[in-house]
């Protein structure tokens, strides 16, 4: 009886809407973990897993940047790349 409630709310309601809600409820943008689960697994290992994971989302981008810059200034692409002079 119950599904026989929920078809009938379902069919008065626009069928993009319940598949968007079908689709946010089972999304993982985290990998193969919903969000939330892995910030709980992230917890759990204590303030040193949590301040490495902010180091590393702090720095990493920094740390790549700076690997391009050092891979185009020693590899002589400037005359090849585009925008080698802002790298």
């Amino acid at each position: 009886s119950e599904v026989c409630i929920d078809v009938q709310r379902n069919s008065e309601l626009n069928p993009v809407f319940v598949a968007l809600n079908a689709v946010a409820n089972t999304a993982h943008l985290c990998g193969r973990y919903s969000c939330s689960d892995a910030i709980i697994y992230l917890s759990n290992g204590g303030w040193p897993v949590l301040l490495t994971v902010g180091f590393m989302v702090l720095f990493a981008p920094m740390m790549l940047a700076k690997a391009a810059r050092v891979l185009v200034q020693h590899h002589s692409y400037e005359g090849q790349l585009p925008y080698a002079k802002m790298a």
